[in-house]
């Protein structure tokens, strides 16, 4: 691999360092958990308790990715606010800004990705890469996960509408039942919970590659080939963990 000590990290390798280690920590859980003899109960409550704290670390990833994309162009923002700003600006401002838009509040990945483009350019947006195939199982791990939160008739209603259309249910089944389900997916059989993750990591991955070409290039030099992307990984877990002892950030 090489020398990652010749390359300048950007702010967003952290955000995504960050996440990328908080998400192996909650697949390291869902691995233990599904090769123990603990009850189905504490089971399907594991899996509930991991896709919560998921999707929390998946919208302040969204955020950050956001702030720091807005601070390096406001040309959108200006145009969308209707005000003049400077054309960079800093990553506390962006947050500020998007904090006073209300944008913490986005209630789907596909919401996402209209909202993000009017207010990011191109050359930063990597929420425009989310293709509906990508954006599907985000969506349906937010229901999922407003149904635990809340526990209401209306988030019950729209989970149990979702299941009739897209997974052909005809009754209702329990959130932590449902993550613990092994589905078929474009990459083989899954854990439900387990490919909500994989699909986060791999936006990460696809936001750190528009965001960080050159860093992101060191671990995935070859990613036209299947080998290629799994040496990638490979490379990427080791890249991160050197950058984890770095820059202190927790690798749990």
């Amino acid at each position: 691999m090489p020398d990652s000590k010749s390359y300048q990290f950007s702010e967003c390798i952290i955000y995504i360092i960050k996440f990328h280690n908080l998400s192996l920590s909650y697949n390291k859980v869902l691995n233990k958990i599904s090769s123990s003899s603990l009850s189905k109960s504490i089971i399907e409550h594991t899996h509930e308790a991991m896709l919560l704290k998921q999707i929390t670390e998946w919208e302040l990833f969204c955020v950050n990715i956001m702030s720091f994309a807005i601070a390096q162009d406001t040309t959108k923002l200006s145009k969308y606010l209707n005000i003049k700003l400077p054309r960079k600006i800093t990553i506390d401002n962006a947050h500020a800004i998007i904090n006073g838009l209300n944008m913490f509040s986005i209630h789907s990945a596909s919401e996402l990705k209209k909202i993000t483009s009017k207010i990011i350019v191109s050359r930063f947006n990597p929420f425009q890469q989310f293709l509906k195939p990508m954006l599907m199982p985000i969506d349906e791990a937010i229901l999922i996960r407003n149904y635990i939160a809340h526990k209401s008739r209306a988030s019950k209603n729209k989970l149990m509408m979702h299941y009739r259309k897209s997974c052909q249910l005809i009754s209702f089944v329990e959130p932590g039942e449902y993550l613990a389900r092994e589905k078929e997916t474009v990459l083989g059989p899954f854990v439900c919970s387990q490919w909500y993750a994989w699909i986060f990591m791999n936006m990460a991955i696809l936001s750190w590659r528009l965001l960080d070409r050159s860093t992101y290039n060191i671990a995935f030099m070859d990613e036209k080939s299947s080998d290629g992307t799994m040496l990638g990984m490979v490379r990427m877990n080791h890249l991160f963990e050197e950058m984890s002892k770095k820059y202190n950030i927790d690798s749990y």
